[in-house]
């Protein structure tokens, strides 16, 4: 019941989120009609001090449309501001490691979180929540007991942890460094040359698509700095249409399941002020460097640990234990592509009869239980 709220409070949030920025949308298209000094943000501040009436006179859409932005923005820089785990993902906390993420498969997750319960890093509450409640019984015995039941339960062992994670019941417990996870070089190296063949054709056609509009709208001697608000609310209305209703770079380019295993997910505020880089102004300025922030903050983050960013690598991210559920309104995309949980991810050059032998038995068993796990539950 609480993951059922839980969901309907994101989807309600987002759906309120779309009906705000269509409602500011049409005012300023409203105003770019009737009252274009409504958008001219090259008035800014242009704020009234002198009694609360002239303040409130003097407040102008760009000044909404700003705030909005602003507030967008901070809810991305914080780990715990509620949004999608999608715009999340980058924070350690959000990382559950699953057998693919070790090097040495099941037996090594196996290992790692027993290590955790010797430590005392994980409480024994936490470690039977790890599994499945019939395995916990049998591993109630010995600590080799827990070994053996994580291992019969890999799969639903990583969607017991994703589920103590989401519940913020081990984000203290599960104190973990980075290099205790064993992501290999080679494993990450993967994950960003295939991350980067998605993304990087976004990025090249966003460049070059907003250049060709600037340009004409110069030409035809529309590039004022109220169109460039226009254009920048349009945008911020988009934003919101591709999270709930449909995406067109899911569609064309990512091909990925949905939202929340999305690379470009943060993208969007770097791309809703990108009109505002033909208005050079000090609100342009105001906007632009926190969403160039932003942007700078996710591709690093990817960059050092794109282990966080892959379902098959972060079980935050799997289908079978999502409680937002915002693909619901637009269902699956028929154009979005599932990553396989079971999917290759050693170097190309590794045989695979090589990677088996090295992995041993317990891998060469994890791809049909992660695969059930990846499975969509609607």
């Amino acid at each position: 019941m609480a993951v059922k709220n839980e969901s309907k409070l994101l989807i309600g949030w987002y759906c309120t989120q779309l009906t705000v920025r269509v409602l500011v949308f049409l005012a300023c298209v409203a105003a770019w009609f009737l009252a274009p000094d409504q958008l001219d943000v090259s008035r800014f501040p242009g704020l009234d001090f002198s009694s609360p009436a002239a303040f409130v006179g003097s407040v102008r859409l760009y000044h909404v449309v700003a705030v909005l932005l602003i507030i967008d923005m901070a809810t991305k820089v914080l780990p715990r501001s509620g949004i999608s785990l999608g715009a999340r993902k980058q924070f350690r906390r959000y990382h559950v490691p699953t057998a693919r993420t070790f090097e040495g498969g099941a037996a090594e997750l196996a290992r790692f979180v027993t290590g955790l319960v010797k430590d005392g890093t994980l409480t024994n509450a936490d470690a039977r929540r790890l599994a499945m409640q019939e395995a916990v019984e049998r591993a109630r015995a010995s600590l080799q007991g827990t070994v053996t039941a994580l291992q019969e339960v890999r799969a639903d062992a990583v969607l017991g942890m994703r589920a103590i994670v989401r519940d913020r019941l081990a984000l203290q417990g599960m104190d973990y460094q980075d290099q205790d996870l064993h992501a290999s070089s080679a494993m990450r190296n993967k994950l960003r040359r295939e991350h980067y063949r998605q993304s990087f054709p976004v990025l090249v056609i966003w460049v070059l698509f907003n250049a060709l509009v600037g340009a004409l709208l110069w030409g035809n001697g529309l590039l004022t700095p109220s169109m460039c608000l226009l254009w920048c609310a349009f945008y911020f209305l988009a934003d919101m249409i591709c999270v709930v209703i449909w995406c067109p770079f899911q569609v064309l380019f990512m091909k990925n399941r949905c939202c929340v295993t999305c690379h470009i997910f943060n993208w969007d505020a770097i791309m809703a002020v990108t009109p505002l880089l033909f208005a050079p102004c000090l609100l342009s300025g105001i906007m632009v460097v926190p969403a160039l922030f932003i942007f700078i903050l996710w591709e690093v983050s990817f960059a050092l640990h794109p282990e966080r960013f892959d379902e098959r690598t972060n079980a935050s991210l799997l289908c079978a234990g999502c409680d937002e559920k915002l693909c619901k309104w637009r269902g699956k995309c028929s154009g979005g592509k599932m990553v396989p949980a079971d999917a290759d991810l050693a170097p190309a050059a590794e045989p695979a009869a090589t990677a088996a032998t090295t992995a041993g038995p317990a891998a060469t068993t994890t791809a049909e239980p992660a695969t059930t796990a990846a499975t969509p539950r609607d």
